[in-house]
């Protein structure tokens, strides 16, 4: 199983975790983006989340997981 680690806020992790709509929707990806923007300093780190997640989901995987740096907690993610 593929895993992520991601620096991100606590809010932006359990909001990612809450549905996978984001990985595939661009409506739902917009929301994201807009609510949880990339950290300062880090232009597209969002994009390269959201790429990475993606690629996984393209290689076959069901499911990833997801580290969170800051929090040090691995989440189980459904790629739907």
């Amino acid at each position: 199983m593929p895993i992520l680690a991601v620096d991100i806020s606590q809010a932006h992790f359990e909001a990612m975790l809450r549905s996978p709509a984001w990985i595939t929707d661009e409506e739902a990806w917009k929301i994201m983006t807009t609510t949880y923007q990339n950290p300062p300093g880090y232009p597209g780190y969002n994009y390269s989340i959201r790429e990475a997640v993606q690629k996984r989901k393209s290689e076959g995987h069901a499911y990833i997981l997801l580290f969170a740096v800051r929090e040090d907690r691995a989440q189980l993610l459904a790629l739907g």
